[in-house]
């Protein structure tokens, strides 16, 4: 099971205002119910998410809740609004 997130501040080890104890790289998350969470964001996608992109977010049972895919454009907008429409119901 997966949940968009819209990247609101990326925290990376290298950040100037960051002293990291590890090389991962999390993010601070709105997600689609008015809920604000950091998670961790996968390695490989670290340096390429930005402040506003949409990330879907695994919320599988028993894992840790990482951003696995970054979603931009169109596609973007319409996963966010199919979310918050259910929430806004």
């Amino acid at each position: 099971m997966y949940h968009p997130g819209i990247v609101m501040q990326i925290f990376s080890p290298g950040g100037k205002s960051v002293r990291s104890s590890d090389t991962s790289t999390q993010v601070l998350l709105q997600m689609w119910d008015d809920n604000i969470q950091t998670v961790g964001i996968d390695q490989r996608l670290a340096t390429e998410a930005q402040p506003g992109d949409v990330v879907l977010v695994d919320y599988t049972q028993n894992n840790p809740r990482i951003a696995v895919k970054i979603v931009r454009g169109n596609e973007a907008k319409k996963l966010w609004e199919a979310y918050k429409k259910y929430y806004e119901v």
